[in-house]
């Protein structure tokens, strides 16, 4: 017996303290130091931890998708690369042929020039 609203009891069959404290009905376990759960403790408690795993899922998805389009980002940073270096590869080829073309057309028109002056 504690006070008026709190009340204990041992119960030497269950091992356990009968506690009715401020309206609600308790077990006590004395050699573990702490009361049984309630119903709604036990309920709360599963919902959180429960909670806690989906949360736990969802940062592990999260740094998934992070890591996908690191890697996303990673290949399209590699093609824009590649895509450059053969821009600039098909240009130089470009510039490369237009200058052979040029000179090819200098050669013929000096040929011409030459021909036709020589008559």
């Amino acid at each position: 017996r504690l006070d008026g609203d709190r009340r204990r009891g041992y119960s030497a069959v269950l091992v356990l303290y009968v506690c009715w404290e401020y309206g609600n009905l308790r077990w006590y376990d004395h050699n573990a130091g702490r009361y049984l759960l309630t119903f709604y403790e036990e309920r709360d408690l599963r919902l959180q931890e429960a909670y806690g795993r989906q949360r736990a899922e969802l940062r592990a998805e999260q740094a998934e998708l992070r890591a996908e389009r690191e890697a996303y980002e990673r290949q399209l940073a590699e093609m824009r690369a590649e895509d450059a270096e053969n821009r600039a590869e098909y240009e130089a080829r470009a510039r490369r042929q237009a200058e052979a073309e040029n000179r090819r057309l200098r050669a013929a028109l000096e040929a011409l020039r030459r021909r036709l002056g020589g008559r």
